[in-house]
């Protein structure tokens, strides 16, 4: 997570302490939130850049610190984040939606362009809404569980405490099933994460086969000191014969086998390489000379 530096920027805003930090559902993806000792809901600025594809987080930080209304509800928040605890610019969730009015559709991920009304209408309300709820339901589930203090209506009891009653029950439920959503969305990205990780370890599988290929043909028998010498004793015939350099001879042979030495040629090659390199040599002579024999090679050795 790209925090701004502070020391960079010169600035830092007043500490807080986070009491409760929540993962709120919203459009597919998971808002961090923290309700803070003030007893105020903020939200982190950086992980809503990244969920908005903003560039540059530093420069959204920027902003708010230079806008007088926003400045004055920055905090600087300790959250708990996949890196471990880590104190970020967090921005009070009345002043979001005020913050987000500025960014314009170019300014974002165009993926997430689409989206950028529903989070400038609605996400600071759904963070809202998910901690009056949770608040509601934690008095609820309180209630509901000590019956020796609030029992469960009578049948007879009035409309108003059944009202009540039923509230709370529902305010318990909604939270529940938020948070089975926010579980739903992390077993999504493990199953996205799953398939990655398979995706790699095929590659791995490839790249191990292809290394095995590639040991294998390394391990291939090369030429041996006898054919060396051969090849060595045709490239000084083709020398004597047409005059060419033997670097020459031998660059040229080099470059049909595609190997990086002459000695570095497969075995099994030896008989082809051998008769190519004296057609090659024949055909250098050629262009020397009309005489049907090259000078000083035997007839059935000439290149």
């Amino acid at each position: 997570m790209d925090e701004p530096d502070d020391q960079e920027l010169g600035l830092s805003e007043p500490e807080l302490d986070a009491m409760d930090q929540v993962e709120i559902p919203f459009l597919n993806d998971i808002l961090l939130a923290v309700m803070a000792n003030d007893g105020e809901v903020y939200v982190p600025v950086v992980p809503f850049c990244e969920h908005l594809g903003l560039g540059s987080p530093k420069h959204q930080v920027r902003y708010i610190r230079a806008d007088e209304d926003l400045n004055e509800a920055l905090r600087l928040i300790p959250i708990e984040t996949q890196g471990g605890m880590q104190k970020l610019q967090c921005l009070r969730v009345d002043m979001l939606a005020l913050w987000l009015t500025h960014i314009r559709s170019t300014m974002v991920n165009e993926n997430a362009r689409p989206a950028l009304k529903r989070y400038k209408k609605e996400a600071a309300r759904a963070i809202l809404n998910h901690f009056l709820t949770k608040a509601a339901a934690q008095k609820a589930s309180q209630e509901v569980s000590n019956r020796e203090r609030l029992p469960l209506p009578s049948p007879s009891a009035g409309l108003d405490e059944w009202i009540t009653y039923y509230d709370g029950m529902a305010a318990l439920y909604r939270t529940v099933q938020q948070q089975n959503t926010v579980i739903t969305i992390h077993e999504q990205r493990l199953d996205r994460h799953d398939e990655e990780i398979a995706a790699l370890s095929e590659g791995f599988i490839g790249i191990k086969e292809a290394l095995a290929i590639i040991g294998e043909m390394n391990t291939e028998p090369r030429i041996s000191i006898h054919q060396q010498n051969q090849l060595q004793d045709l490239v000084s015939k083709i020398h004597d014969a047409t005059g060419l350099h033997q670097g020459t001879i031998f660059a040229a042979f080099k470059k049909q086998w595609q190997i990086p030495r002459y000695d570095e040629l497969p075995a099994a090659q030896f008989d082809v390489a051998y008769e190519w390199l004296r057609q090659w040599g024949r055909a250098r002579w050629a262009k020397k000379t009309t005489t049907s024999q090259p000078p000083l090679l035997p007839a059935d050795d000439t290149p």
